[in-house]
C-alpha cells in the first residue's frame, strides 16, 4: 500500500469514517498475520 497524504483535512465526518476505515483495515490484517505465524500456540489468555 502506498502512504497517502492529506494536504487539508476533510470535514470531520468524512476524516471519522476514514479513519475508522483504516483501524479495521490494520485490525485485519493483524488476524491475519497472527493466523499465519507458525508455532504461536494460544494460550487460555487469548
Amino acid at each position: 500500500m502506498v502512504a497517502e497524504y492529506w494536504t487539508v483535512f476533510p470535514e470531520r465526518p468524512v476524516f471519522e469514517r476514514k479513519i475508522h476505515a483504516l483501524l479495521m483495515s490494520a485490525r485485519e490484517q493483524m488476524v491475519r498475520r497472527k493466523a499465519l505465524l507458525p508455532g504461536k500456540k494460544k494460550t487460555a489468555a487469548e
